[in-house]
């Protein structure tokens, strides 16, 4: 199942924890540093790691600390999970642009603008396609 059925609003660690633990989709409001984000996705990856949340905010929160290699890994295992996401097509993109590969983020920001040819992430692919001679 790519998306648990139930969810929990959780204010805390141990309910995110308890989430986790049961296979219940975590909502939470706050916001966190990459850093913690980071262990909190590791944690449920450890936890549930069939789960694709986990893996999608371990990537994201590795952008934001530019582990680009550990952003790819685990975007690339968020996608296997759940394929065809635009955004994540951006993020792998990105990842791989972090890595010095423009030829690769240049395929994903391709695959992107195919499903989102608008807004400021469009934009920028935009941008970098064209830097790159690819458009």
């Amino acid at each position: 199942k790519p998306h648990p059925p139930m969810w929990i609003a959780c204010t805390n660690r141990d309910t995110i924890k308890v989430a986790a633990r049961n296979g219940i989709g975590a909502l939470a409001f706050s916001f966190v540093d990459p850093q913690e984000a980071k262990a909190w996705a590791d944690k449920a990856v450890q936890i549930y790691p069939q789960e694709a949340q986990g893996h999608h905010l371990g990537g994201v929160s590795r952008l934001g600390l530019k582990d680009y290699a550990g952003a790819l890994n685990s975007l690339s295992n968020y996608d296997r999970r759940l394929a065809g996401d635009p955004a994540t097509a951006f993020l792998i993109g990105v990842a791989h642009e972090g890595l010095g590969q423009p030829r690769r983020a240049a395929r994903q920001y391709c695959q992107y603008l195919a499903s989102a040819p608008s807004g400021a992430q469009a934009q920028y692919a935009v941008t970098r396609l064209t830097e790159w001679g690819a458009l």
